[in-house]
């Protein structure tokens, strides 16, 4: 569920801030933790924040947040039924020619720019999405959120949450204004493929005809689609 926003939500520390759970839980997700790492020997089970309560005053949402582990989630992923939903910031960008940047990760998950909050997006011990984001585009395409010869301007524009899923992600999306034509944001990032994270696969460019066919690829995440229908008509 993709809502309209104009503020940026309030996030508030759940206290006390740990995740706690229960002995059955930690072994089951060991277990899983044990078995996944096997095959993805170069992931790391660091610290991550997770959304633990939405509330809505007026027109300003505050979130509740907790800290947990990245192993959490890679059980989420086998256990459908364990509630956990991580929080990222994440950015859908439009070139300067008029093309929606998306992103192929190497799972061949086509996503926006951006990732999860981590324990370096705090300001004063209060999440900051900007900061989340700014990082994100520094270690994914090497790109600065403030500069203007990277980026003409953004805003936050989005918040996603969901009223049933136990284990969907929340995200704060902001859109924005690349100072590039896709062809030299192409140049861009090969020229500095090693510089940059690769956990990219490779860019992906949609027109306003052609994000249609985001309709069919089973593996995109499900708002993108909603997001860009909403830039679109507006």
């Amino acid at each position: 569920m993709i809502i309209k926003i104009n503020k940026e939500p309030i996030f508030k520390l759940k206290q006390p801030l740990e995740i706690k759970k229960s002995l059955e839980e930690e072994r089951k997700i060991k277990e899983v933790w044990d078995e996944f790492i096997k095959d993805n020997n170069s992931c790391f089970d660091g610290d991550i924040y997770v959304v633990t309560k939405v509330e809505k005053d007026n027109d300003k949402y505050i979130l509740e947040l907790g800290k947990t582990k990245f192993k959490d989630l890679i059980y989420a992923k086998v256990n459908k039924d364990y509630e956990i939903h991580s929080l990222f910031s994440g950015i859908i960008l439009k070139t300067k020619d008029n093309y929606f940047l998306l992103i192929k990760n190497k799972q061949n998950i086509i996503n926006t720019i951006g990732g999860m909050a981590s324990n370096e997006d705090f300001i004063n011990k209060t999440f900051s999405p900007k900061k989340c984001l700014f990082r994100e585009l520094q270690e994914e395409l090497y790109l600065s959120l403030d500069n203007k010869d990277d980026i003409l301007n953004y805003e936050l524009s989005y918040i996603r949450l969901s009223n049933d899923k136990k284990n969907y992600p929340y995200g704060i999306i902001y859109t924005g204004i690349l100072n590039y034509t896709k062809e030299e944001l192409l140049n861009h990032f090969n020229n500095n493929k090693n510089i940059i994270d690769d956990e990219i696969k490779e860019l992906l460019f949609y027109t306003n005809d052609t994000y249609k066919e985001l309709y069919n690829i089973p593996t995109k995440k499900d708002y993108l689609t909603e997001v860009i229908e909403d830039i679109k008509n507006n």
